[in-house]
């Protein structure tokens, strides 16, 4: 009973797209993000660290977008299925692309088709769009559907993002230099 999720018919045995279920394969995919440290840009500000130590105890929202978007596309190629690395690669050329600072046109209608691409053969993928399984599919996901709608509407997601806003904060904290008064009037 505990491997079954959804139905019957969900057993994790047969998630052929979850590779990193075993520990040694996961502790040695976490060796290789600690290893690729040295050769990212120093303009990367916080590599992140071995997930297989860290991912759910400090791991900071900027090392979490230098792993999904810059680091996992690499170190899945080769380990993750083709069909499933293919549907991941779609999401991370689209959230790359809408994290420019300027948006072209064409680069938006691009993203645009790969995000919907991408949550719909998810959606085929991963659970087969079985009612039963929705709670393997995040609201978020669905969302990235109309992340290029609204960067049409809003400007780019690097202007309007909670990531933005907290790193703009973070910004001028470090300028006031005041990190134990920060919210305080003097």
């Amino acid at each position: 009973m505990r491997n079954q999720l959804c139905d019957a018919r969900d057993n994790k045995d047969t998630w052929d797209w979850a590779v990193y279920s075993d520990k040694d394969i996961w502790v040695a995919h976490g060796k290789l993000v600690e290893d690729a440290t040295p050769y990212l840009p120093s303009s990367f500000e916080c590599p992140p660290c071995n997930p297989a130590e860290k991912i759910s105890s400090g791991f900071k929202a900027w090392e979490y977008l230098t792993y999904v978007y810059g680091l996992l596309p690499a170190l899945l190629r080769g380990v993750q299925d083709p069909s499933y690395y293919r549907n991941f690669c779609k999401l991370v050329v689209a959230v790359r692309m809408i994290l420019q600072c300027c948006l072209p046109t064409m680069q938006l209608r691009i993203a645009h088709r790969l995000f919907v691409e991408h949550a719909e053969q998810f959606e085929k993928l991963y659970y087969q769009r079985r009612a039963k399984c929705l709670n393997f599919i995040h609201p978020c996901l669905h969302a990235t559907s109309h992340t290029v709608p609204e960067a049409s509407r809003v400007g780019p997601g690097t202007n309007s993002t909670q990531w933005a806003m907290e790193n703009y904060i973070g910004n001028i904290m470090r300028e006031m230099k005041q990190h134990f008064t920060s919210y305080t009037n003097c």
